[in-house]
């Protein structure tokens, strides 16, 4: 290097720079230690800024003569503080961020502090956040009543964007915490407002204004229902609790129900379809709500009754499984209903409005809500289907002409319910609202109305409902009838003794008579030997087969239980005719003979017990064998071949036209 005397002292050469660059302000110079120079390359910046900083010079940043003379070098940081106390217009901010805008990348963490104007007046510190208004926020000052930190039209500027604030539009508006958060205090905010405080009507109207701009559904913002609006009666209400002026849910609701109806002034301003997004009722509402757990918590839902549906929806979800029964760590968890749609306040309707009310339920969207199942995820991977809960409540609540739709079928359902279940039109008009809602299948099944006994007994609660009306007297049963529906009970898949309520009354026959009779004086039969002792009691009698599962499912002892039927008489062995052998390869090879057959004190035609038959009649031999071979169907034809042994021919030809017994 060079020595110094030859290059002059370096601070010489410095202050001949400093001399040369012009004083920010371009009104005079100003001593090196009262100079302020900004710590940043951007061109263009000191300039703009030298009206409002005194002293602030310029020149390059990095010249070595600003240390030699002592100039102080201003952070970005520090400038961004020294602003925040300047009243500028937004304009004048928007030409200091275009100043800034040449800042470079690195250098921009230093302003985060940056002052911004934002619509409703306030300077704050930071572009962080903010709302710069983008297409459809041209009237920002109106979001301030909501808390909304919306940058001022006049002063935004892409820079605002690179420091971390973010361009607004009507729905990123409408889904800022602090709108949801204006709008969760409008109700509070509007009761203790006092007679000269419009801001509740501002929210109100900045709101619905914003709802409208996005075009939002019903039920899209369900908070919304929260956003307090005024009424006709002066008072304010949340919009969840508010009709529309004319609205056809006014005529149907219960005198008592606590809805209002909003402002019609209010109304004509905003419109209906914005009135509606927000919360405010025309039709029923609906609440939606996603993976429910089916158990305590679903009370949380805000509908009536939403514990019992949870209930009974975890018992359709698993059929025949016992309450309280564990299956393992996985399957001890409850069944989620991945998504609810439900009606709302259905428990507020008048009785007697349900025809016209039902009329709403059938239409879009609610429909939907009303015919489609809710979907069930169990805890093991797989689904199934339940009730939704509006089907589930209306079938349990309403009542038309004294009638329930679930007290109903179809008039071409299952003539196995007949007697059961009054079919519809049928003993009175039902009227033709009512005839032409039920008269729609989806609907009327989705309501409970009775087509088919299977469905019937494959619902929870379906088997305790046949049976609490099997054993109303004042429902006319016959007794093929009764024949067919124990035996469709026995053989019902899921339905479990776990799954049923132990009737107090049945359905009995007794002395060859249908009536209802206690359940503790009723015997199920399953032995036609020991008939005889028994047939003054009330007795369930169906096809064999089903007699243990009847009485397992029924609560009832069997009659073989019940009756000993000791054989008091002694008879003489006999061996059974060939023919019988030829056409009933099982059965006994030989059996007893009785002059008087005597069991438990009372004389029967027949009696097998213990692997040996006993008779005392021709047609009680045939009943024993045919009992004996496990072929009661082949009894008549046994007692005519032995009657009868000359039509023999005759008889057997005519048994093999017969068809295969079940």
């Amino acid at each position: 290097p060079r020595p110094l005397a030859e290059t002059g002292p370096p601070g010489r050469a410095a202050a001949r720079a400093v001399r040369a660059a012009p004083p920010a302000d371009r009104a005079g110079r100003v001593r090196p230690r009262d100079a302020v120079l900004l710590a940043t390359s951007a061109a263009g910046l000191a300039e703009w800024l030298a009206p409002v900083l005194p002293n602030l010079v310029a020149g390059p940043v990095r010249h070595p003569a600003w240390a030699v003379l002592g100039v102080r070098r201003m952070p970005l940081a520090e400038l961004a503080d020294l602003l925040a106390s300047l009243d500028r217009e937004p304009a004048w901010w928007r030409g200091l961020y275009g100043a800034l805008a040449g800042v470079p990348a690195e250098e921009r963490a230093e302003l985060g502090a940056l002052p911004v104007p934002l619509a409703d007046g306030r300077l704050v510190r930071g572009p962080r956040g903010l709302l710069l208004p983008g297409p459809g926020l041209e009237h920002t000052g109106r979001l301030a009543v909501l808390g909304l930190r919306v940058a001022d039209p006049e002063a935004a500027h892409p820079l605002l964007a690179r420091l971390g604030a973010v361009e607004a539009t009507p729905r990123s508006a409408l889904e800022d915490p602090a709108t949801r958060a204006a709008v969760a205090a409008s109700y509070d905010r509007a009761a203790e407002a006092y007679f000269d405080d419009d801001s509740p009507q501002r929210v109100a109207d900045a709101v619905l204004g914003l709802v409208a701009a996005v075009a939002a559904e019903p039920g899209e913002y369900p908070w919304l229902a929260g956003l307090a609006l005024p009424a006709e009666d002066g008072d304010w209400y949340p919009a969840g609790e508010l009709l529309l002026p004319g609205a056809p849910l006014a005529g149907l609701l219960a005198q008592d129900a606590p809805f209002g109806v909003v402002s019609a002034d209010f109304a004509a301003r905003h419109g209906n379809q914005a009135l509606q997004a927000a919360g405010v009722l025309s039709s029923f509402g609906l609440l939606r709500a996603q993976d429910v757990e089916l158990d305590e918590s679903a009370g949380d839902l805000e509908v009536d009754g939403a514990d019992q549906w949870a209930a009974a929806s975890r018992a359709a979800a698993r059929p025949g499984r016992a309450a309280g029964a564990s299956d393992g760590p996985a399957l001890s968890l409850p069944p989620v209903a991945i998504e609810v749609v439900a009606v709302r306040d259905l428990d507020l309707v008048d009785p007697a409005r349900w025809p016209q009310a039902l009329d709403l339920l059938t239409r879009a969207p609610l429909r939907a809500a009303l015919t489609e199942p809710a979907r069930v995820r169990l805890p093991g991977g797989s689904h199934a289907d339940v009730p939704s809960y509006t089907a589930w409540w209306l079938r349990r609540h309403v009542t038309i002409d004294g009638q329930r739709p679930s007290g109903l079928r179809t008039p071409d359902g299952d003539p196995l319910l007949a007697g059961l279940y009054q079919a519809i039109g049928e003993g009175g008009d039902t009227g033709p609202l009512l005839a032409r809602l039920l008269g729609d299948p989806v609907i009327a099944r989705a309501l409970g109305v009775r087509a088919s006994l299977s469905a019937l007994l494959a619902e929870p609660g379906g088997p305790d409902e046949l049976l609490a009306r099997l054993a109303d007297p004042g429902r006319p049963v016959t007794r093929p009838q009764l024949r067919a529906l124990w035996s469709a009970l026995a053989a019902a898949e899921g339905v479990t003794p776990d799954a049923l309520t132990p009737p107090e009354r049945v359905r009995a026959i007794q002395a060859g008579k249908l009536t209802v009779a206690d359940a503790a004086d009723t015997l199920v039969l399953d032995a036609p030997d020991l008939w005889p002792l028994v047939t003054d009691l009330p007795l369930v009698i169906a096809p064999y087969r089903h007699a243990a599962r009847l009485a397992d499912l029924l609560d009832l002892p069997l009659v073989s239980e019940e009756s000993p039927g000791i054989v008091e008489s002694s008879g003489e062995r006999r061996p059974v005719p060939g023919v019988i052998r030829d056409v009933l390869p099982g059965a006994p090879a030989t059996y007893r003979e009785h002059d008087s057959l005597t069991v438990d004190g009372a004389d029967l035609p027949w009696r097998y017990a213990g692997d040996e038959l006993h008779t005392a009649t021709v047609e009680g031999l045939a009943h024993g064998l045919a009992w004996a071979a496990g072929q009661w169907h082949a009894r008549h034809l046994l007692a005519a071949l032995l009657l009868s042994p000359e039509e023999t021919p005759r008889l057997l030809a005519e048994s093999d036209l017969d068809a295969s017994p079940e």
